[in-house]
């Protein structure tokens, strides 16, 4: 039965395969983690989900395990830890993080690493991690300290349900205004968009994001909100279907205000 084990197992565990097969699952289950089925590659522990990987009391659970690397299919959703520190974490589709101190870390996925304000319009911290991914999304903050991370992978960046602060700067671009709680270009903003303006300057992350070709900014995410984008890949006319305001920037990013956020 050796043999069969070893797939599964750490190769440090052989000689004890039984006993920490049944830690495992003992531990995600009590966790209420619905996999599909895990197995050890190394330290790295492999868990494959049916669909959304919810991945709840991740702390306790890499506590438990004794493990710090994590290697998710497709999807992994991880709550319930109030920091992560030196811990490297794959997902193969979306990586969705919600925590507001995350350090030394390694975060990986093929689509979007998010991370989440535990608490709305609250300030992150994020220091030396390193995303791999080409889509980076920061929702719910109003904030961020960020030190000695590595975004040079990353080409396209998102601000979602930012908080009051941060909406403050985004309102001094003279694209959109804030009427009844979400952006609008009617009302019309009461001065015009500079060409000159450097939006990631303005809220401070030019020296953090070398590499983006797309950047957008959202307060709301409904069907019926408005949201600001800038791109140096995809370009639009002013009267494409869904654009509310277009301006061609000098460093050569157009901005354009888009209706419909859900994509965001």
């Amino acid at each position: 039965m050796k043999n069969l084990y070893e797939s599964i197992l750490r190769p440090d565990a052989i000689g004890t395969d039984v006993q920490q097969t049944v830690e495992v699952e003992t531990v995600l289950k009590k966790h209420h983690w619905f996999y599909k089925s895990y197995r050890w590659e190394g330290k790295t522990l492999k868990v494959i989900f049916d669909g959304r990987g919810y991945m709840d009391d991740f702390g306790a659970v890499a506590e438990e395990l004794g493990c710090k690397s994590f290697d998710i299919y497709p999807w992994a959703i991880i709550s319930g830890v109030k920091q992560l520190d030196g811990f490297e974490i794959k997902a193969a589709t979306r990586l969705d993080i919600t925590c507001d101190d995350v350090q030394n870390c390694s975060l990986t996925a093929g689509h979007c690493v998010t991370i989440f304000a535990p608490k709305k319009n609250e300030k992150v911290k994020l220091v030396r991690n390193d995303i791999h991914s080409g889509h980076f999304r920061l929702d719910g903050i109003d904030g961020a300290t960020m030190v000695s991370n590595d975004f040079n992978e990353v080409n396209f960046l998102t601000l979602r349900k930012i908080g009051p602060k941060i909406e403050k700067i985004v309102l001094g671009w003279n694209l959109v205004t804030n009427y009844k709680g979400k952006w609008t270009t009617y009302p019309h903003p009461t001065g015009k968009p500079d060409p000159a303006m450097d939006p990631l300057k303005s809220l401070g992350l030019d020296k953090h994001f070398k590499n983006l070709t797309d950047f957008t900014v959202a307060l709301t995410t409904g069907g019926n909100d408005d949201y600001i984008t800038f791109s140096t890949r995809y370009k639009q006319c002013r009267y494409d279907w869904g654009i509310g305001e277009l301006v061609e920037l000098d460093n050569g990013f157009q901005a354009k205000v888009v209706k419909d956020a859900r994509c965001v």
